[in-house]
């Protein structure tokens, strides 16, 4: 049960790292979106701190984009991809009803149907 109980832990760690990682590229990615945009603007107009406010949005756009990618690297500890594995042997093959009765699919089994 021990082994359960640190796998569930694990998961937990990862979740809230995940989490973190997720809130920090929206907060990033939000800097981003005001400072960057606002920088050009002021640099439309000559004034030098433009140049800042461009160069923080910048930095804030490149936080963003490690964020997301560190959140999708972590995440996968948690939801590994799934391997190609044997071919299941009753998929394709199809079962016959074991109902008797006709259903809605059986041509002339409802009203209209002439």
């Amino acid at each position: 049960m021990s082994v359960h109980l640190a796998e569930l832990e694990r998961v937990s760690r990862v979740r809230r790292r995940v989490g973190l990682l997720v809130t920090v590229a929206v907060l990033t990615g939000l800097g981003a979106w005001l400072a960057g945009p606002f920088g050009i603007v002021m640099l439309a107009d000559g004034d030098l701190a433009g140049w800042l406010l461009a160069g923080a949005g910048v930095v804030l756009l490149a936080g963003c984009v490690t964020a997301i990618v560190f959140a999708v690297r972590v995440r996968r500890g948690i939801a590994p991809e799934s391997f190609q594995g044997k071919a299941n042997p009753g998929f394709d093959e199809p079962f016959p009803s074991q109902d008797p009765r006709p259903g809605i699919a059986w041509a002339g089994s409802q009203l209209g149907s002439g």
